[in-house]
């Protein structure tokens, strides 16, 4: 498989990580201020493609801009290759945007906060998804719209080649 397959296929296996996280497919399944209180989601895999977006999905004119549901998109943004082809640099971006009736919880997070944190534990200095350990490289707020929030983490591989 070539180096540019290779990069998509790992945002399959970021996806694969978080549909095995069941408090994050609470969170963004239900629309419950009480998502942790509710059962597991039995089947995580219906979130790909309909709340885990391998791209960065954005509903804005796209017709969807009413719905009040929770995502996370999955991006990768930078990669370059430096002499060969091999690649050297680049981020990995997640993405996690809700509507504004879903952002308060029976927690002390709000719930684009809650999903970020356990994103977070899941990403920090992980190795096995093959572009090599991840480091945090920073955290932004985005608002979409009046109606929907989130923010983005991105993540850079650190010894990836």
């Amino acid at each position: 498989m070539s180096r540019l397959g290779e990069l998509a296929a790992y945002k399959t296996i970021v996806a694969e990580r978080l549909i095995g996280n069941p408090n994050v497919c609470k969170a963004v399944f239900y629309s419950d201020s009480n998502y942790l209180a509710q059962p597991d989601v039995t089947n995580p895999e219906q979130l790909l493609h309909e709340s885990i977006y391998l791209y960065p999905y954005n509903p804005i004119g796209s017709g969807n801009e009413n719905e009040v549901r929770t995502w996370i998109t999955i991006a990768l943004n930078d990669f370059n290759g430096v002499g060969s082809s091999a690649m050297r640099a680049g981020f990995l971006t997640v993405g996690v945007v809700a509507h504004k009736e879903l952002l308060r919880t029976d927690y002390e997070l709000l719930r684009t906060d809650y999903i970020a944190a356990e994103i977070d534990g899941m990403l920090s200095r992980e190795r096995s998804i093959g572009i090599g350990r991840l480091q945090f490289a920073g955290m932004n707020e985005i608002g979409l719209d009046a109606s929907y929030y989130g923010l983005t983490l991105k993540y850079r591989p650190v010894d990836f080649g």
